[in-house]
């Protein structure tokens, strides 16, 4: 009776931790981080790691995500919230100091899909590529990849709000806004 007992007593235990470890490996496999898991978390990057190389604007998959967007340490812009902010901070003050830098912004929403702007600033000028073929409020015909260059930058102040933009000749009439900053 007590043999019984015992071999009972281990079996129920044997199968308690064999569920117990399925279970955890099942959620390993499936927790896929979100753009609001990470919000609260604070990333310190090294400036390597911020100016590491992206892969190029016209082979990234068609079904990139702002999720994906902020695990590639982008900064991210979404109706009104950033991510990664320190990457965006980190190629304006290489701008400054006229260092050579490099940075990928993603903005937009999951409704209507992303744009992918990447930066370079080669010591002179700053490039723009955006990449609008994901962004799903255009038509068809306005979806495409775009490069621009420009020659200076400033902080300017539209409705109230200041934002970084950047232009060539006159900042009133062809500029580009990169992003709204505080």
């Amino acid at each position: 009776m007590n043999k019984k007992i015992v071999l009972i007593i281990i079996l129920v235990i044997a199968i308690a931790l064999s569920y117990s470890y399925m279970l955890n490996k099942h959620n390993n496999k499936t927790l896929k981080p979100s753009a609001e898991n990470l919000i609260n978390e604070t990333i310190k990057y090294t400036v390597n790691e911020i100016n590491a190389d992206y892969m190029e604007i016209s082979e990234i998959s068609k079904k990139y995500s702002l999720d994906d967007a902020i695990l590639d340490k982008c900064y991210v812009y979404i109706e009104g919230r950033e991510y990664n902010k320190e990457v965006l901070n980190s190629f304006i003050s290489d701008v400054e100091v006229g260092q050579k830098s490099k940075a990928r912004v993603v903005k937009g929403n999951d409704a209507s899909g992303v744009i992918i702007v990447d930066l370079k600033y080669d010591g002179f000028n700053i490039e723009i590529t955006e990449d609008s073929t994901r962004d799903t409020s255009k038509s068809e015909e306005d979806r495409k990849i775009i490069t621009n260059k420009y020659k200076k930058e400033i902080i300017k102040k539209i409705d109230d709000k200041s934002f970084w933009i950047l232009y060539n000749n006159n900042p009133d009439e062809d500029y580009y806004v990169v992003s709204q900053v505080n």
